[in-house]
């Protein structure tokens, strides 16, 4: 797969201040129940992380986003630790309206979380070390990273010689664009058309991610 530059892209996804915006459009029904370590949610287009039926959050994550990245760089380390301590189940769910018919990074991003969530034995921290390592990889580049590159992030977090291999080879885990569309009609029931989005399920409200003990809030310290 040939190198693209992101450059332009990430230069004016810059420029916003609320987070990456799209127009969405529909509804679905969100709430699905906790799994037990990783799993999917119950729609098959989240990742879902923890054990807790006490603290629910869905985090709505663009692969291309900075301030998705901004965002996940600040909080991984703590939200690892509340899914480790049985406090907090995670649900990812990933967006891609950053693709632009040339630029497809996000699909490939989004299709390789599910692929390392998949791993025999995956554990929370394994998948979180990803999609952290793919957001720190995409803040320093200029250049779209190739399969290879994703699979490299994979390996150096850990994953299988097996797990590797799949992502190298772009195996489908799953349709990316039904994943997205599903999910940013998700966001729409939410209410919100930027990432990144935090839903507290136990609340039922959009997180105010401005106010800086929003995580604690959600877990009730």
């Amino acid at each position: 797969m040939r190198m693209r530059r992101l450059g332009a892209v990430i230069a004016t996804l810059a420029l916003l201040t609320a987070g990456c915006a799209s127009v969405i459009d529909g509804r679905a029904v969100a709430g699905d129940e906790p799994g037990t370590g990783v799993g999917l949610s119950r729609d098959g287009f989240g990742v879902e992380l923890g054990t807790s039926r006490d603290a629910r959050i869905e985090f709505f994550l663009e692969p291309q986003c900075p301030h998705c990245g901004e965002f996940f760089g600040e909080y991984v380390e703590q939200l690892n630790d509340h899914i480790n301590d049985g406090e907090l189940t995670l649900t990812l769910r990933p967006v891609t309206f950053l693709d632009d018919g040339v630029i497809d990074y996000s699909a490939r991003a989004s299709n390789a979380i599910f692929l390392v969530a998949e791993e025999d034995g995956a554990s929370p921290a394994l998948v979180m070390a990803f999609v952290a390592q793919l957001f720190e990889n995409m803040l320093r580049t200029e250049v779209e990273p190739t399969d290879d590159d994703i699979a490299q992030i994979a390996n150096d977090v850990g994953a299988s010689a097996d797990t590797v291999n799949r992502v190298a080879a772009a195996e489908p885990a799953l349709d990316p664009v039904e994943m997205s569309d599903a999910n940013l009609e998700t966001m729409d029931q939410f209410g919100s058309t930027s990432t990144p989005t935090v839903y507290d399920l136990e609340a039922e409200a959009e997180v105010d991610l401005d106010d800086p003990a929003w995580l604690d809030k959600v877990i009730g310290e």
